[in-house]
Order: C-alpha cells, then sequence, then structure tokens
C-alpha cells in the first residue's frame, strides 16, 4: 500500500504547503520505548499546536488527512504513534497501563512547546486516544486551551460491564497478558467498505484481538475516569455517534453534565455508529 493515503478535499498545492515529516523520537528522557513521530507544518509561523492521538490499533499515519488540512490553515499538527503500536517501539499492542501513554504526551508536547514558546496547544483524541487526550488534560500542560474528544472511550460498552467479566479479565490479563480475545470488528470502526480492505492491507494496522493484559490496562484505566469528570475543567468539544458499539455514547453525555468547565459542548451524530472516515455517513 502506498502512503500517504490519498487526501481527499485537498487540492495537490494544498498538500504540497505542508511539509510533512516524519521520524522517530527515540531520545525522549523517561519514555518506555523509541516513538515513531508525526509532524506537519504549516507555511508560515503556526498560529498554534494540535496534538493528535490515534485510537487502539490505529497509528497516526491515518491521520495525515487531519494534519495537511490543520498545516494548511495555520497550524502545527503533531504526534506520534502509542507504545506498541505502529512503528513505535514496545511489544505489539500490549499496554501495561495508560498512564505510560499519557507520560509521553506530556514529554512530546513539551517538546514542541519548548520549540514553539508562545503559541497554544489543543489536543485531539480518537477513542482510546480520545481517553488519553482527557487523561493529558488533567496533567494541566500550561498552554493548553481546549480538547477534541472523537467518540471518547470514557464508557465500557454494555456487553463488558458485568463485574464477573470484569473479573475474569483481570485474572485472565494476568495469567495469560498476550493471549488475544474480541477481535475488533472491522463495521464497528467504519461503514466504509473500500476503507476496511485499505486496512486490514495495512501491515501497521492491529487487526487481531484484544490482547487481555491490554484489555486490563485500558478496563482498569475507564472503571476510574468518572470520578474524574468533576476535575475536567478545560475547554472542551465532543463528537460521538449515538449507537458506537465501542465507546459507549454515555460516558460523553456523563462528562458533559459533571464537568464544571464554562465552554464545553457536545455534538451527537443520530443513529451513527462511529465517526466514520467517509462523510456520506454522517450527513
Amino acid at each position: 500500500m502506498r502512503w500517504p493515503l490519498p487526501i481527499r478535499g485537498v487540492s495537490t498545492l494544498g498538500a504540497l504547503r505542508a511539509a510533512f515529516k516524519d521520524y522517530k523520537v527515540a531520545a525522549v528522557e523517561g519514555c518506555k520505548a523509541p516513538l515513531h513521530a508525526h509532524y506537519w507544518h504549516p507555511s508560515e509561523k503556526p498560529r498554534a499546536a494540535v496534538m493528535l492521538m490515534h485510537g487502539y490499533a490505529e497509528h497516526l499515519r491515518w491521520y495525515h488527512e487531519v494534519g495537511v488540512q490543520l498545516a494548511n490553515e495555520g497550524f502545527i499538527a503533531f504526534g506520534h504513534d502509542h507504545i506498541g503500536h505502529g512503528r513505535s517501539g514496545g511489544d505489539r499492542v500490549i499496554l501495561d497501563n495508560v498512564e505510560d501513554m499519557v507520560d509521553d504526551i506530556i514529554k512530546h508536547a513539551d517538546i514542541v512547546c519548548d520549540h514553539y514558546p508562545d503559541i497554544p496547544l489543543f489536543f485531539v483524541g480518537h477513542s482510546m486516544g480520545g481517553l488519553v487526550a482527557f487523561l493529558s488534560a488533567l496533567r494541566r500542560p500550561p498552554r493548553l486551551k481546549g480538547v477534541v474528544l472523537n467518540g471518547p472511550f470514557l464508557q465500557l460498552g454494555k456487553d463488558v460491564r458485568s463485574p464477573v467479566r470484569r473479573f475474569a479479565a483481570r485474572i485472565l490479563g494476568r495469567l495469560l497478558p498476550t493471549v488475544q480475545v474480541g477481535k475488533l470488528e472491522m463495521d464497528h470502526v467504519t461503514g466504509d467498505k473500500e476503507m476496511i480492505k485499505v486496512i486490514i492491507d495495512d501491515p501497521l494496522w492491529w487487526t487481531g484481538g484484544i490482547k487481555l493484559k491490554t484489555g486490563c490496562a485500558l478496563l482498569n484505566s475507564v472503571e476510574k475516569v468518572h470520578e474524574k469528570f468533576p476535575m475536567f475543567d478545560v475547554p472542551f468539544l465532543i463528537i460521538h455517534g449515538s449507537t458506537d458499539k465501542i465507546c459507549s455514547v454515555e460516558g460523553s453525555q456523563d462528562l458533559l453534565k459533571q464537568s464544571p468547565s464554562k465552554d464545553k459542548q457536545i455534538k451527537v451524530y443520530t443513529l451513527c455508529p462511529f465517526i466514520a472516515v467517509s462523510a456520506s455517513q454522517i450527513k
């Protein structure tokens, strides 16, 4: 498969204006593994920095179109493949805990903010990346001015809320950390059949099951996240599909109710199971 993916709605000239660079951030002190980072630079001095955070099984190159659009609007967009994902180091899709990803986000954001000391910072996170963006914002990065959460993983789906299932997952996660369960259904990710084929053909996308250790790490984090909603006072926008089968919209609605932020908004797309790559899904 050729990279980058086709950029829909962006002219060739527009695409060229974004000086796309990607490389490993291997020397960030304190990171558990080398992180493969991506940067989309505007042609002029950036108006703000936008950090993108991808979801479970993905990698950031899938956000190339978003990065190009942001760069064309004058922002520097950046991010990295999470540990164990894409081209970053670490055991494949194995997470010890979600806070490791949060640590990496803060370190990377600090590097970019040190390079651009006078511009604001924004976080954009999708699915698992939405959970990471939420937790990262709670660390209060000095120049963070807002957060966009796209279908964030803030509440378990109904099929995994059973206490018995959660207990069994924790026990098995300790005994059999690399065993795979619950293969990710591609039609829960996107309704675009062509896009599903591209995902399956992408060697950097993880299309296997969720490894038990990773499942436990996500389970432990999302079960505690609700108690942090009243502390989330940064400006934010949530975008969610009403029938999302992976990340329940109820978590997003609860965050909106409990957050003390004076600048908060949610957009729920009725009957949409996901915020799809194809715009036709949400028209």
